[in-house]
């Protein structure tokens, strides 16, 4: 079974972490000297070869899947590979390029844990299908882990350098591992396709019939930058219309419908400017782009970059999954990171359940012995990727713990408890 190539579907559970990454990055490259060189060096290749690490336990986990019977060892594979997967995402976020180099195996890596997460919840063992599936992942696994191992062979001879800014500009891009990964990338093709209760079972429509041209892409990626289109390098350009141009340190990618998906810099950055004003920077930006009703729902420093979370209001709730990610620089104020995948693959409309319960009702299923603080309401992701309407309590207990609680609107049942 095979999936269709989707419009560049880039991953939520890791676009934040690359957003962290970037700030880190750029922490990194303000530090002068030698031992700033020597450090992002070691960094960067000790990064590079834990995921490719990570890649082989997955693969080997997987591979074990296709041949596992019983409720005891299909559970550890699936805790094996859901872990692995975990550790492969968290590795993949320290490298020092945008998210596009990474969007096939980031992709792949999300289904995969998805799909062992969803098995989880059954008692029995493996049945057919499920190690059928298990074959047909390892065989993707298997090859995105032999060619990151070559990879690897190639940075230890030489052949293949960091993307660090001495050797962007040393090596003019041509031997750079983003550029290097790029072509791997191509190379991975379809990914299994799976039919079970999850994220990412079957196909879902989002495949562009009738992409924009490459040079509306253009006009709409220069637009968003504030220049020229001549002065727009494309980087590539995918089946389904998906553009990436670069600018600069800067690479905006648009999809075939015309959406500004991702915008990524790899610039330094040192600067002082305090992070109320990066917010409000980011919020005339938004509004700039036609994001008019948003909530900052987070907002963190990272070295000198404000790396933040907007999450889109609908009739006054918050929407998990709608939301843009955006990083601003804290020496011109300007957009450093922005990620608005979220947003384009959110709902066009968020369903209100006929009937729901009082905030008072809700928080009869919180437990004695915490300080509550209710936050509102939002649209809940959940994990077959649609949503559910719940109150949100921010709660204390009595160690000084700090948990948000969310509690069904429809049925007025604890839906799900997240320590911060």
């Amino acid at each position: 079974m095979y999936i269709k190539k989707k419009t560049f579907v880039l991953i939520v559970t890791y676009l934040s972490a690359a957003a962290i990454a970037f700030g880190a990055y750029s922490a990194a490259l303000s530090v002068n000297g030698a031992n700033y060189r020597n450090t992002a060096v070691y960094g960067y290749e000790h990064a590079f070869g834990e995921v490719v690490t990570a890649s082989a336990k997955l693969s080997d986990a997987l591979h074990r899947g296709a041949y596992a019977t019983g409720a005891e060892m299909s559970a550890s594979v699936c805790a094996d590979v859901y872990g692995n997967c975990l550790a492969a995402g968290m590795t993949m976020s320290a490298l020092p390029f945008s998210t596009q180099e990474l969007e096939n195996t980031a992709k792949f890596i999300s289904v995969a844990a998805d799909y062992a997460q969803s098995l989880m919840k059954q008692t029995g063992g493996f049945d057919d299908t499920a190690r059928r599936n298990f074959a047909e992942l390892y065989k993707t696994a298997e090859s995105i882990t032999q060619s990151l191992d070559k990879l690897r062979d190639d940075i230890d001879n030489g052949e293949v350098l960091m993307d660090e800014p001495e050797n962007v500009f040393a090596a003019g891009g041509d031997s750079l591992l983003s550029t290097a990964m790029l072509d791997m990338e191509s190379g991975i093709g379809e990914l299994p396709e799976l039919d079970y209760d999850g994220k990412y079972t079957k196909a879902k429509p989002q495949d562009c019939e009738d992409p924009i041209s490459e040079d509306k892409a253009r006009s709409i990626a220069a637009d968003f930058l504030g220049v020229e289109g001549d002065k727009l390098e494309k980087q590539y350009r995918s089946e389904n219309g998906a553009t990436s141009f670069g600018y600069l340190d800067k690479s905006v990618l648009v999809d075939g419908f015309g959406n500004v998906l991702s915008l990524s810099s790899s610039r330094v950055v040192t600067g002082e400017m305090s992070s109320e004003d990066m917010e409000k920077a980011a919020e005339e930006f938004l509004k700039k782009q036609g994001f008019n009703k948003m909530h900052l729902e987070s907002s963190e420093r990272v070295g000198d970059l404000q790396v933040m979370r907007f999450e889109c209001l609908a009739d006054g709730v918050r929407c998990e999954s709608d939301c843009v990610k955006i990083s601003i620089a804290g020496d011109d104020g300007k957009v450093y990171a922005f990620d608005a995948s979220g947003h384009i693959n959110s709902p066009a409309k968020h369903i209100k359940p006929e009937s729901i319960v009082t905030q008072s009702e809700a928080k009869n299923a919180l437990p004695e012995g915490l300080s509550v603080k209710p936050s509102g309401m939002v649209y809940a992701e959940t994990d077959g990727g649609s949503e559910r309407l719940c109150y949100d309590f921010e709660c204390k207990t009595e160690s000084g713990d700090t948990l948000r609680v969310l509690v069904d609107a429809e049925t007025g049942t604890q839906y799900r408890i997240d320590f911060e």
